[in-house]
Formats: structure tokens, sequence, C-alpha cells
């Protein structure tokens, strides 16, 4: 190095980092051990490459316990608890030890009832999520942890900072040490990383931000002090944020909502040192023994197919999530220590200098050339350049006013009108046509109407054919029941005996909701379940019990994992819903994908084009001819779509549904699922169901829920004629204009085929209105 270069980098010891910041936070009486659970987490960070959440964080911790805001001592406490649930007061105690204090009370509870899920209120912010989903692969368990935080992020359609970046974390243990590790933010950065760029005086990627008039910028100080704002997974409306958006909901639902802490805008700044931050937090630990014997071996041999994946270019490796965090972890070890920005180590000397402790020893320099290569072998698109096209994605419908265009809703010579009796009726004679029992076809049926009702048309009557093609070819059981292989008090492992989707997903919830109302929670996975339709159908039935519900399930492989080429994954959805005051409910339903499969179908019925970043083609470049997708080896993108745009994210979300499902389950998973409208295979599909009582823990949750949905539809919206809605808000529309005209409203081409179908099996069309 010349000597009239400056390096921007050191490297610095973890032991070195750990002594600093136990000696700083014990400078300000924090009791040694928690000083020192605070340490352990602020390095395991910087160790994991998550800069923005480590050693850049410890004046917040100190400034928070000087001014009393965050109590230096203590024990968190339970303040309700069953078998399989608690929900704690943290008092107002460092995040991380209350963290820790919850997860391990999680993963007792696991051990006890086969999960253990843990709410708690008077927390503060508490570093990497994942640490504490990490705690649960010790003793060879599923950790999830979520966590509410500053209100930063803007929901879709609104210019206002009213959520924060919420993160997820989810960790599952494969053979050999190896794991699943998914932490990320539901929004496109987390904060810490617009306060890294801040610090190294750098701008911000396009797509990133939003400044205070709700436009794009590049400058880290029109969100850090000018009232700017972060978008959500997704990016606009227009390349399906409100699919983040509603995750960045969720995470507070299961935090500030059901825990009884702050939430949503009542979350205080970090720049406020006045106020307790009293955040919301979950910690939940799922015993796989509790399901089908294997499941290391399962998530290994998963793991292994993504990794071994043929990447789009060569040079860049499929990864799975943890495996970036891995990587540099590997790297600090063989070179010795953490590489750190000058700039944030000249602020930690100053530090030292304040507090009156030793300085960090740094042992390398180095140049700007070694971050390039961090980030450009360990980063898997942390640093998002959202895309600048302006080409229509078509998410627009899922997010208006809850009046479906003019297209689908008038009866014009491309649409005509049926009413809801007579869809019912028809679908019930087609599956009895096709063999199906007389209560399995209903259940059917009613999960297909309930689907175009709501507007979710690629799950209705579109999908009949596909079920009586499946009880035809005797692909799917026409009769019998589900069959409980496993039971503990929180926990159920179902064999769906390879009947109708519907038939075993109304079972396995209805078990779900009979073991939340005894303890609290119930967890149910099936195997050998088939297409149920909608997901959210599902959690409605737990809704319908004062119950949150929540269900995934895994799907055909459609979706290629970021940077491969090859269609690995399914659409995979997730649903979760949560009930409201008077009726009203937050209901969140989304594919992990861009789109769902069944959106691609519309449009080859329709022959029209897709949208621009729905899928690719086979060699894994965009197209919009819906054919390279369905019938020429292409495949969906997902949620983010290609990994500059954060896709990274959406094919973390959907190996997660893969991990509750396939690899929990011992159904097929991955590749291994049959591929879409197959006759020839069995599905054997994973799926989950869950529900969860709020009466478990702090007492008020409608109330809460509604107040924060009343504040998100109350928020001013960027464009004055699209005002800002919640999840369901869409389908609770569509609905009311269904019953205000008497029908709902199908293309000509699909009542074509439906025409055809009814005269193969000899039953009577639907009449028209």
């Amino acid at each position: 190095m010349s000597t009239s270069e400056t390096p921007d980098y050191v490297r610095i010891k973890k032991e070195e980092v750990l002594r600093f910041c136990e000696a700083c936070m014990q400078t300000v009486d924090t009791e040694e051990d928690q000083s020192r659970q605070l340490s352990s987490v602020l390095v395991e960070a910087d160790y994991r490459g998550h800069f923005s959440h480590g050693l850049n964080r410890l004046p917040w911790y100190i400034r928070d316990i000087r001014e009393g805001i965050t109590e230096k001592q203590g024990t968190p406490e339970i303040l309700k608890e069953s078998v399989a649930t608690a929900w704690v007061d943290g008092r107002n105690m460092l995040g991380p030890v209350v963290g820790n204090f919850c997860m391990d009370l999680a993963i007792k509870k696991a051990k006890e009832a086969g999960i253990g899920w843990v709410a708690v209120k008077g927390s503060s912010h508490y570093g990497i999520a994942g640490w504490y989903s990490m705690r649960a692969l010790e003793h060879g368990m599923i950790g999830i942890s979520m966590t509410n935080s500053t209100p930063i992020t803007a929901p879709t359609r609104s210019k206002g900072r009213i959520l924060g970046t919420n993160p997820i974390a989810v960790a599952a243990p494969a053979e050999h040490g190896d794991s699943f590790v998914l932490d990320m933010a539901t929004s496109a950065v987390s904060h810490g990383k617009i306060e890294m760029q801040k610090r190294k005086n750098e701008k911000l990627p396009q797509g990133w931000c939003l400044d205070s008039d709700g436009k794009p910028t590049e400058d880290p100080d029109d969100v850090i002090d000018r009232g700017g704002c972060i978008q959500p997974i997704g990016g606009s409306e227009i390349t399906g944020g409100y699919k983040g958006y509603g995750l960045l909901t969720l995470v507070d639902v299961f935090c500030g909502i059901l825990g009884g802490g702050h939430y949503g805008p009542n979350v205080r700044m970090w720049t406020k040192s006045n106020e307790k931050p009293d955040l919301g937090q979950m910690f939940a630990a799922i015993d796989p023994s509790r399901f089908c014997d294997g499941f290391e071996g399962r998530l290994s041999d998963f793991m292994g197919i993504l990794r071994g994946l043929e990447p789009v270019d060569p040079d860049k490796p499929v990864l799975v999530a943890g495996d970036p965090e891995r990587q540099h972890m590997a790297k600090v070890d063989s070179e010795g220590g953490i590489p750190y920005h000058r700039n944030l180590v000249n602020s930690m000397n100053k530090l030292a200098d304040e507090l009156g402790v030793t300085p960090m020893k740094v042992i390398h320099v180095m140049l700007t050339s070694y971050r390039l290569a961090v980030l450009t072998t360990t980063s898997v698109g942390r640093l998002l350049s959202l895309s600048k096209s302006g080409s229509n994605l078509g998410f627009e419908g899922r997010l208006d006013t809850g009046k479906p265009k003019t297209s689908n809703m008038s009866t014009d010579s491309l649409h005509v009108k049926i009413s809801k009796d007579e869809v019912l009726k028809f679908c019930e004679s087609c599956m009895h046509a096709a063999g199906a029992e007389k209560d399995h076809g209903r259940q059917l049926s009613e999960v297909l109407f309930a689907a175009d009702y709501r507007g979710h048309f690629s799950h209705g009557l579109n999908r009949i054919h596909m079920y009586v093609r499946d009880i035809q070819a005797k692909i799917t059981e026409k009769e019998g029941s589900p069959v409980v292989l496993k039971e503990s008090p929180g926990t159920a492992w179902v064999d769906g005996k390879n009947l109708l989707g519907p038939v075993v997903g109304n079972f396995c919830m209805d078990l779900a909701i009979k073991k939340a109302k005894d303890i609290g929670i119930g967890w149910v996975v099936a195997k050998g379940s088939n297409h149920y339709g909608i997901a959210g159908w599902y959690t409605m039935r737990a809704l319908e019990q004062g119950l949150i519900g929540i269900s995934m399930t895994n799907t055909s492989p459609l979706n290629a994992p970021t940077r491969s080429k090859k269609g690995t994954l399914g659409t995979n959805p997730i649903s979760v819903g949560a009930p409201a005051k008077d009726g009203d409910s937050f209901l969140l339903d989304m594919a992990t994908t861009t789109v769902a499969v069944g959106k691609i179908e519309m449009q080859k019925r329709k022959n029209e084009e897709m949208p621009v970043g729905w899928g690719q083609d086979v060699d894994g470049h965009t197209t919009q001819d819906p054919r390279d997708v369905m019938d020429r080896g292409g495949c969906l993108q997902p949620l983010g779509g290609p990994e500059i745009t954060g896709g990274y994210k959406g094919y973390g979300l959907s190996t997660l549904v893969e991990v509750f499902c396939g690899i929990l389950g011992g159904g097929h998973y991955g590749p291994n699922v049959r591929r879409w409208m197959s006759t020839t295979d069995v599905a054997d599909l994973g799926q989950m169901f869950a529900a969860i009582n709020p009466a478990c823990f702090c007492d008020g949750f409608e109330g809460r829920l509604s107040d924060l949905l009343g504040t998100l539809r109350g928020l001013e919206p960027a464009d004055p004629s699209k005002p800002v809605l919640v999840a369901g808000d869409p389908e609770r529309a569509h609905m009311a204009k269904v019953d205000k005209e008497g029908g709902i409203v199908y293309h000509k081409n699909l009542i074509d085929s439906m025409n055809e179908l009814a005269a193969e099996l000899k039953v009577t069309p639907m009449k028209l209105m």
C-alpha cells in the first residue's frame, strides 16, 4: 500500500470487538451478564456480515442505558402462560436479554408440547433476528423470531413512514451442522443499511427509499433526517410491493398487536431518547421430531439440490439462505478478523475516549478493493438497485379501490355473469359426476367458489378441470378421511391419504383450531395432500373462531431460485388472517412468487401477453409470452424478481414454505413435486395449518388490530385517487360488488371451456344471467 493511500477498511479480531463492547456497556453500569449478552449479538452480526446491526449499533444502546430509557439490570416477567404459549413483559430491558429469555422459554415449551410460541411487550432493539432463531438449532429445532421496529417504511400507496423494517428470521437444522437460516427485513432494506451508507458518505442505490414527498431518493439524509422512508420488499405497487407491505403488517400483528407493546406509528424513532421503545417481539420453536422422521436428512437433500442447480451465470452459483453468512464467517476466520470501515472505527475510538476504555486494536488495514470483493461474493443482492422500468406489471388490480377493472366486471361481448348458487351447483355436479364423494365435492366447490367470489379467479372455477382429471385418473382418492399419525398437545402430523386438498385442509385447520382453544396454539402439518385452492380459505376458518390463522402449501415446481434457470420451487403461498373488531380483519393471502401460476394460466387462456417481470424463459431471460412458462420449460420468478431487485428474499420465503410443508411433513418437496397439470403422478403435497389464540397473550388484541388497520387506511395517499388499503380490502370490495350485482363475472373463454366440460360429464351447464 502506498503511503499516500488511506485505508478504507481495517480488520479487528472478534475477541477484541467483544471485549470492547462489553467494556463500553459496563461503564454505564450495565450488569455484566447483560453486557455480555448484548455484545455477543453485536459481534455475531458483524461476523456474519450484517454490519448494519453490529458494532454500528453500540452507541444507541449506551445512550438508552445512560438516559434511563433501557433498564440495565433485572429479569423479564412471564405474565400469562400455557403449556405451549407465554406472554412476557420485557420490562424495557436490553433487547438481547429479553430475546434470549423468550427464545429459551419457547424451546423449553417445544420440548414439552411440540411447539412453543412466546410474545413479548416492553422490549427494545434486539440486534439480528437470526440470533434467536439460531438458538433453536442448538436443540435440533426450528426457530422463528420477528420484531417490530422504528416506523421508517411506507405502506404501499402511502408517502408516510408508519411501519418498521420488521424482520423475519427462520432457522432449520440439516445434517452435519448445515442449516437453513433466513434473516431478512420485510422492507427493501434494513434501516441500519441506510445508516451505514450515511456513515460511509455513499449514495443509496435506486429503489431503496423515498423522500418526504414520496419520490425516489439516493440521499440517506432524506430518510434519516428529513422525513423520507424505506419501501417494502418489491418496491412500488407496480413491482409487487403490496406483498412486502402485507408482510410488514404481518410482523406487527405477531409482535406489537399480539404482545401488547407499541405498534406501527406508536413505536419510537431511534433518534428520540426520551421515550421507552416498548417493542413487541415474538419467538417460536418447533420440534421436528413431532412430525415426520428424517427432517434433517430431507432438508440436507433439498439444500443440496438447490446449491447444485445450473446457474444462469457460471460465476454466480445458486445459494440457500445462510450461505452468504457462512462464506463471510469463513473469510473472517481465514483472515483473522472482522473488516470494519475506517469511519466506524474512528467513531468507536471517540466513544472509547469518552467512556475511558481501551480502544480496539487493529490487526490489519485494507483498501477499498476488499470491500468490493466481500460484497460480490457474500451479499446475494443485499445492495438493491431496482429497475427504473415503467412497464406495467399488472399488480394494480390487487390493491386498487376495490373496483375491479372494467374488462373484468362488465358483461360485454367477452364477459358473462353467473349467480353464486349456480357456480356452486355446477362445481358440485362436476365432481360428483367424476366420482368424488358428495361431501368431498361440496368442500372443494366451496373453496373454488370462495376464490372467484373474492376475486382470485386464478384459483376458482378455472381449476375445476384439474380436480376432475385427478379423480378420473385415480391420482386423487374420491373418498376416505385423513389420518393423524403423530400428535402432541400443540402439534399433529397428518396423512391426507391423497384426498382432495380442501378435504385435507379443512380437517387439519379444524384440528389446529381445537388445539389452539385447548392450549393457545395448534400447529398441524400434512403429507399426502393435493392442491387445496386459496390458502386464505383455511385462515378464514380460524378467523370465524376469533383466532389467528396461518396456512402454507408447497406446489408444482415453476419458480426459479435466485440465479437459477430451472423451476425448482412452487409458488408456495403464505396466508395469515387475524380478527379485528366488528367483523373486520387482516387477511394476507400471497404467493411467494411475483405472481401465482394461475395468473399465467389466465393470461394464456385470454391469449394475452404477461406483464414484464412475471416469468423467465428456459434460458433464464425475462419473457412476456405465457406459453414460455406454461409449455416451454420456463418458470416464474420469486417475489422481488431477479437478484438485483431483491428476489433473494422471495426465494428465501419460497424455501421457508417448503421447510414447513414438504420437509417437515414428509411429502414431496421442491423438484420432487409433480409437474403442473400432470395426471400420471400423485401430488403428495406438504401443507401446514396453524391457529393461535390471542386470548393467551395480551387482552384487547382485536381493538389494537382495528386501531392499526384504521391508521393504515387513513394515511394520506401519494395519489389521491388510490387510497391506502390493508390486506383483505380488495377482496372485501370485490365481494361487495358481486353481492350488489347479483353474480360473478367470468371471461367468455372460461365459460366456453366449462360448457365443454359439462357436455363431457353430462351435467347441466351453468345458466347465464
